[in-house]
């Protein structure tokens, strides 16, 4: 897959673009019930991290935003309930 991105990033971009990938917070917390969401959103970190240390020679930036919940009517209700319960959403504000 690198070798296919490699082609890409050669064919594709020029010095000075940059890429922005968007993750979550989940990809650095364990989250309950996060059972693919969570795994998925750490892999496009580590994918962000190892692109920006590979395509650095093409003068690429490659990163990677991980916005953390809106605390939304419909998301008080939910974590709000006994079973979906988060214990980081105080470090949240």
């Amino acid at each position: 897959m690198i070798c296919l991105l490699e082609s890409v990033v050669k064919n594709f971009f020029v010095k000075d673009d940059s890429i922005i990938n968007i993750a979550s917070i989940s990809g650095k917390l364990t989250e309950l019930n996060g059972n693919a969401y969570s795994p998925s959103k750490a892999g496009v970190i580590s994918l962000s991290a190892l692109l920006a240390v590979e395509w650095a020679k093409y003068g690429i930036r490659v990163n990677a935003l991980s916005p953390g919940p809106v605390m939304t009517p419909l998301q008080k209700k939910i974590y709000s309930t006994p079973d979906c319960s988060m214990p980081a959403i105080a470090a949240y504000p």
